[in-house]
């Protein structure tokens, strides 16, 4: 299913159509791996891979009564994430750092931008967790990292739409990126060396990061036994992820 906002990815939005914004809790995954964060869940993708264990966020016959997509301003959603809002004076919240997913979130990168400045102004750390399939536009200096996870051929979508290699070399060439792969098997490491040999821009070893696809703890961590030697050898980071492995993929969390 690909969401209206695909349509236009640029056109101004007053607001932002999301699913749900939850924290403080940990980064579950890749580079900030383990990190006190706040969520903001976005509402719509472009992709629709076959594993997506967000698929509630983008696909209508896959909706969560408890996160069905509704909008809220910028305003809106700052009030939720910043104190000092309300109260200047008042004490800077003990997290502070936001990661934007979804879906997609660059499907809406005009309306975040605004969202972005301000929380910028507080002091903030912002993630972007993204597909790479959709340029960061007026994103690109307001981030301070993002998280390319382009999709493998299991993923079930077309190389075609999956992979945008403008887009990737986009990405490649700015230092706030890092790249995180969901793989399935072993033999999937060689689809990423590959990958990682056309872009123009090289991707040093350390920004790329290796996690074993799952929804339960058993198969996060059998998955990884299986990954681990292979991806040390490339120097590759393998990454966890906490949310599975201490709630159980409980969603909130």
């Amino acid at each position: 299913m690909t969401d209206p906002l695909a349509q236009d990815v640029w056109s101004a939005q007053p607001a932002l159509r999301i699913v749900e914004i939850f924290g403080p809790t940990l980064q579950g995954e890749g580079a900030s791996v383990g990190q006190a964060a706040n969520f903001l869940r976005l509402a719509g993708c472009n992709l629709s891979c076959v594993w997506c264990d967000t698929a509630f966020s983008w696909d209508p016959a896959q909706e969560d009564p408890e996160r069905l997509p509704t909008t809220m301003t910028t305003g809106e959603i700052l009030g939720r994430l910043e104190p000092r809002v309300d109260n200047p004076a008042g004490p800077a919240p003990a997290v502070q750092r936001l990661v934007i997913t979804g879906g997609e979130p660059l499907l809406q990168a005009r309306a975040l931008t605004s969202l972005c400045e301000q929380l910028r102004e507080f002091g903030w750390f912002i993630e972007i967790e993204t597909s790479g399939s959709v340029s960061p536009g007026p994103l690109t200096e307001l981030v301070d990292q993002y998280n390319v996870s382009p999709k493998l051929k299991h993923s079930g979508v077309a190389e075609r739409a999956r992979l945008r290699y403008s887009v990737l070399n986009e990405f490649a060439a700015m230092m706030s990126v890092v790249f995180k792969f969901v793989v399935q098997q072993p033999e999937d490491l060689n689809e990423i060396d590959e990958l990682l040999k056309t872009l123009s821009w090289p991707v040093h070893p350390a920004r790329v990061f290796v996690m074993s696809e799952g929804r339960t703890p058993d198969m996060i961590l059998k998955g990884s036994r299986l990954l681990v030697d292979q991806v040390v050898a490339r120097g590759w980071g393998l990454t966890p992820r906490w949310h599975t492995l201490l709630w159980n993929d409980e969603r909130g969390r």
